[in-house]
C-alpha cells in the first residue's frame, strides 16, 4: 500500500495550478483564460479534498466558514461545479487591475451571481460567492483560495 504525506499531494496540486497559472496570466486571447480557468479550478477542487481528507468532513465544512479567505475558496470551490457540471465559463473578461502581469489588456473578473446556473448553493456557498468573488479578478482571489486551502493542509 503507498502512503504518502499530505505535503506531498500538495506540492503535487501546485506544481499543477501553478502551471495553469502561468498559462492563464500568458493567455493571449479570452477563450485560452477561460481554458485554463478550468484547469485552476480543478486543482483548487483536488486541495480542497486533501484538505478535507485531513481535517474530516465536518471540521472541514466548519472551517471553511472560519475566515474571509477559508470563505473566498469555498466559493471557488462552488463554482468549479458549474465549470465542471455545467460547462459554464464562470468569469468574463474585465477591465480590472490584477497584482498580475498579462499578456492580454484586461482579465478575467468572476460572473455575477445572478448569471450562473444556480443562485444558491446547498450550504450558502453562493453568498460567499457573491461576497467574495462575483465582480473580483480571478487570477488575485484563485491564488488567494489556493494558497489558503495549502496553508489549512501544512498547518
Amino acid at each position: 500500500m503507498m502512503t504518502e504525506d499530505a505535503t506531498d499531494r500538495v506540492a503535487r496540486i501546485r506544481r499543477a495550478f501553478d502551471a495553469a497559472f502561468q498559462r492563464m496570466c500568458e493567455a493571449e486571447n479570452p477563450e485560452a483564460a477561460e481554458d485554463e480557468l478550468s484547469n485552476v479550478l480543478s486543482q483548487v477542487y483536488r486541495l480542497s479534498e486533501v484538505v478535507k481528507d485531513k481535517l474530516g468532513k465536518g471540521i472541514f465544512y466548519k472551517a471553511m466558514l472560519a475566515t474571509n479567505d477559508r470563505r473566498m475558496a469555498r466559493a471557488a470551490t462552488w463554482a468549479r461545479t458549474f465549470d465542471t457540471h455545467d460547462a459554464v465559463v464562470v468569469a468574463e473578461m474585465a477591465d480590472i487591475v490584477t497584482d498580475y502581469y498579462t499578456e492580454m489588456y484586461g482579465t478575467l473578473a468572476w460572473r455575477p451571481l445572478d448569471e450562473l446556473p444556480k443562485q444558491a448553493g446547498n450550504h450558502d456557498e453562493h453568498l460567499d460567492y457573491g461576497a467574495q468573488l462575483a465582480g473580483h479578478g480571478v487570477l488575485d482571489t484563485v491564488r488567494q483560495a489556493f494558497d489558503t486551502l495549502a496553508a489549512m493542509v501544512c498547518s
